[in-house]
């Protein structure tokens, strides 16, 4: 009889916020209307960008706002 074991081993990868951020409530880096790279069709391309969301939707339109 041929046996086989599933072994379930959690793996966490720690998130390290960039400093350079950490003075923004919220955004998108780099801004989609400066300092984005342009791309070419069948040119390989890349590009790295950085989210920061809010907690809230209400903190970018005050129609979603929470009211506890």
């Amino acid at each position: 009889m041929v046996g086989s074991v599933i072994v379930n081993v959690p793996v966490q990868s720690p998130c390290v916020p960039d400093a350079q951020y950490s003075d923004s409530t919220w955004g998108i880096w780099p801004d989609t209307a400066q300092n984005f790279i342009s791309g070419n069709t069948g040119v390989y391309y890349e590009q790295i960008v950085n989210f920061k969301l809010p907690t809230d939707a209400g903190s970018l339109d005050p129609i979603y706002m929470v009211i506890l």
